[in-house]
Protein backbone atom coordinates (compact mmCIF):
# COMPACT_ATOMS: atom_id res chain seq x y z
CA UNK A 1 0.00 0.00 0.00
CA UNK A 2 2.60 2.58 1.12
CA UNK A 3 4.65 1.73 -2.27
CA UNK A 4 1.79 3.08 -4.54
CA UNK A 5 1.08 5.90 -2.36
CA UNK A 6 4.35 7.53 -2.28
CA UNK A 7 4.20 8.35 -6.03
CA UNK A 8 1.31 9.76 -5.77
CA UNK A 9 2.35 11.91 -3.04
CA UNK A 10 5.28 13.06 -5.01
CA UNK A 11 3.41 13.84 -8.48
CA UNK A 12 0.90 16.16 -5.38
CA UNK A 13 4.57 17.63 -4.58
CA UNK A 14 5.12 18.95 -8.02
CA UNK A 15 2.28 19.92 -8.68
CA UNK A 16 1.85 21.84 -5.68
CA UNK A 17 5.37 23.44 -5.91
CA UNK A 18 5.52 23.34 -9.85
CA UNK A 19 8.47 22.85 -11.74
CA UNK A 20 9.79 26.60 -11.86
CA UNK A 21 9.58 27.28 -15.59
CA UNK A 22 11.54 29.66 -17.74
CA UNK A 23 12.28 32.55 -16.05
CA UNK A 24 10.88 35.72 -17.68
CA UNK A 25 10.57 39.59 -17.22
CA UNK A 26 8.14 42.22 -16.95
CA UNK A 27 8.96 45.32 -19.36
CA UNK A 28 7.15 48.35 -18.43
CA UNK A 29 8.34 51.83 -20.03
CA UNK A 30 6.80 54.83 -21.68
CA UNK A 31 6.76 55.76 -25.24
CA UNK A 32 6.99 59.27 -26.46
CA UNK A 33 7.07 61.05 -29.94
CA UNK A 34 9.03 64.15 -30.39
CA UNK A 35 8.84 64.36 -26.56
CA UNK A 36 5.21 63.96 -25.70
CA UNK A 37 3.51 60.25 -24.60
CA UNK A 38 2.15 58.87 -27.50
CA UNK A 39 -1.45 58.94 -26.51
CA UNK A 40 -1.96 55.35 -28.09
CA UNK A 41 -0.55 52.39 -30.02
CA UNK A 42 0.86 49.06 -29.77
CA UNK A 43 4.37 47.72 -28.45
CA UNK A 44 5.89 44.50 -30.11
CA UNK A 45 8.98 42.53 -28.79
CA UNK A 46 9.98 40.51 -31.64
CA UNK A 47 12.40 37.92 -30.42
CA UNK A 48 16.38 38.94 -32.48
CA UNK A 49 18.20 35.15 -33.53
CA UNK A 50 15.80 33.25 -32.03
CA UNK A 51 12.45 31.22 -31.68
CA UNK A 52 10.78 32.60 -29.05
CA UNK A 53 7.32 33.93 -29.09
CA UNK A 54 6.59 37.40 -30.50
CA UNK A 55 4.81 39.40 -27.47
CA UNK A 56 3.16 42.84 -27.31
CA UNK A 57 0.69 45.10 -25.08
CA UNK A 58 -1.22 48.37 -25.55
CA UNK A 59 0.15 51.69 -25.59
CA UNK A 60 -2.43 54.12 -23.36
CA UNK A 61 -1.07 57.64 -22.23
CA UNK A 62 2.33 56.67 -23.37
CA UNK A 63 2.46 54.29 -21.28
CA UNK A 64 2.59 50.23 -21.95
CA UNK A 65 3.24 46.87 -19.62
CA UNK A 66 4.04 43.39 -21.17
CA UNK A 67 4.17 40.66 -18.57
CA UNK A 68 5.35 36.81 -19.03
CA UNK A 69 8.14 38.37 -21.83
CA UNK A 70 11.03 35.78 -22.75
CA UNK A 71 14.39 37.10 -21.81
CA UNK A 72 16.61 37.95 -24.79
CA UNK A 73 17.55 40.35 -27.26
CA UNK A 74 14.19 41.99 -28.88
CA UNK A 75 13.12 44.45 -31.33
CA UNK A 76 10.64 46.42 -30.48
CA UNK A 77 8.05 48.02 -33.15
CA UNK A 78 5.45 50.53 -32.58
CA UNK A 79 2.29 50.85 -34.27
CA UNK A 80 -0.25 52.68 -34.28
CA UNK A 81 -4.26 52.36 -33.90
CA UNK A 82 -5.95 53.25 -37.14
CA UNK A 83 -8.58 55.95 -36.43
CA UNK A 84 -12.09 54.77 -36.84
CA UNK A 85 -15.56 57.10 -37.71
CA UNK A 86 -18.62 55.48 -37.71
CA UNK A 87 -20.85 57.45 -41.00
CA UNK A 88 -24.52 56.94 -41.48
CA UNK A 89 -25.26 56.96 -44.60
CA UNK A 90 -29.48 56.72 -44.39
CA UNK A 91 -30.22 53.98 -42.81
CA UNK A 92 -26.80 52.17 -42.97
CA UNK A 93 -23.70 52.76 -40.63
CA UNK A 94 -19.87 52.63 -42.57
CA UNK A 95 -16.77 52.17 -40.45
CA UNK A 96 -14.20 54.58 -41.74
CA UNK A 97 -10.58 54.09 -41.15
CA UNK A 98 -8.07 56.50 -41.81
CA UNK A 99 -4.67 56.97 -41.01
CA UNK A 100 -3.17 58.45 -38.03
CA UNK A 101 -1.73 61.85 -38.29
CA UNK A 102 1.92 60.96 -36.61
CA UNK A 103 2.61 58.43 -39.21
CA UNK A 104 4.78 55.84 -37.10
CA UNK A 105 6.08 53.05 -39.23
CA UNK A 106 8.78 50.64 -39.18
CA UNK A 107 11.44 53.19 -40.22
CA UNK A 108 10.29 56.22 -38.15
CA UNK A 109 13.49 56.98 -36.19
CA UNK A 110 13.71 55.22 -33.18
CA UNK A 111 11.43 52.54 -34.02
CA UNK A 112 12.28 48.79 -33.95
CA UNK A 113 15.31 49.27 -31.73
CA UNK A 114 16.97 46.53 -30.22
CA UNK A 115 16.37 45.91 -26.94
CA UNK A 116 18.21 43.89 -24.47
CA UNK A 117 15.04 42.21 -22.16
CA UNK A 118 16.41 41.25 -18.84
CA UNK A 119 14.56 38.55 -16.13
CA UNK A 120 12.51 40.04 -13.74
CA UNK A 121 11.09 43.66 -13.86
CA UNK A 122 12.58 46.09 -16.43
CA UNK A 123 11.87 49.49 -17.48
CA UNK A 124 12.25 50.33 -20.94
CA UNK A 125 11.58 53.97 -22.72
CA UNK A 126 10.85 54.07 -26.20
CA UNK A 127 11.61 57.59 -28.16
CA UNK A 128 10.43 57.70 -31.76
CA UNK A 129 10.74 61.46 -33.35
CA UNK A 130 9.90 62.75 -37.21
CA UNK A 131 12.41 62.86 -39.58
CA UNK A 132 14.23 65.91 -40.08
Amino acid sequence: MATRIMPLLALACLTLVGCGGAPTAEVTGVVTWNGKPLSQGYVTFYPVGGTDAVQGGEIANGEYRIKNLSPGKKKALITLKPDVQVRKEGSESRLIFTTPLNRVNEKTPGNNRVVDVQRGEQKIDLTLTSRT
